[in-house]
């Protein structure tokens, strides 16, 4: 394949910058409301809002969300979706719940300012490679259940993943809605790679489609497993039918 045009790369160099100094705008704009209302669970509904309000349009990208099956705005959830990238910022932002908590890894609160934004935002960080560290995490997470009435917000790959294939999934999550007798809320985004190209002017569509809830009962630890693959299973084949749609609107 040939090179792009000089000024399609020029227009990906341009979005990139974009992207950095909207962030930095936003992190430095909502960081008053953060600190007079640290730890409140509505801050990360803010600070998506205000992303999605100036990239969208810088970026040439076009959301088609279908939130109709959602329930965690009603009531505390542990929302699982797969995870790609940077711009999940924008596409997870589009469904996030009005409460929300999320698990990030401990380097995350070493960026400055965006660190400050997260732990400000009833975010809990996490030492991923310490067990004893996960489970005081999770304690964390059940604590922002009960007593905020928060959803989580859980990623359970546990890392980011580019490929339209979803890798195994970690059973946390499933255990904590569980154990917080709530429900599992999947949420669906259509790949990035291969159908959003930042260096078209109209980059292209992400879709995001939120699942129905999956009730979390008595189930043991084989039942758990099955649970875990059956959603799994079902989020795969959803990416498959987003990704048709995203490739046809291009």
């Amino acid at each position: 394949m040939g090179k792009w045009p000089s000024y399609l790369n020029i227009l990906y160099l341009l979005r990139m910058a974009a992207v950095g100094v909207v962030f930095a705008v936003v992190s430095i704009g909502v960081m008053p409301v953060f600190l007079i209302r640290s730890g409140d669970t509505r801050n990360n509904k803010i600070f998506c809002n205000a992303i999605n309000f100036l990239l969208l349009k810088i970026l040439g990208i076009k959301l088609a969300v279908d939130t109709t099956e959602a329930v965690y705005n009603q009531r505390s959830a542990v929302v699982i979706a797969n995870h790609q990238g940077v711009m999940d910022v924008i596409s997870c932002g589009a469904v996030l719940p009005k409460r929300s908590s999320t698990l990030g890894k401990q380097s995350l609160g070493w960026i400055p300012v965006w660190g400050t934004i997260f732990r400000r935002g009833g975010n809990i960080l996490v030492n991923r490679g310490d067990s004893t560290a996960r489970r005081q995490a999770m304690q964390k997470l059940t604590d922002v259940i009960r007593k905020n009435k928060a959803s989580l917000w859980v990623f359970p790959e546990g890392t980011r993943n580019k490929s339209n294939r979803i890798r195994r999934f970690h059973d946390g999550a499933f255990r904590c809605a569980q154990l917080n007798k709530t429900c599992i809320q999947p949420v669906v985004i259509s790949t990035y790679n291969g159908i959003v190209n930042l260096k078209k002017w109209r980059a292209g569509t992400i879709a995001i489609k939120v699942l129905p809830p999956v009730e979390m009962g008595a189930e043991t630890d084989t039942s758990i497993g099955a649970v875990v693959e059956r959603v799994k299973d079902l989020m795969q084949a959803e990416i498959d039918r987003l990704d048709r749609y995203a490739l046809s609107t291009r």
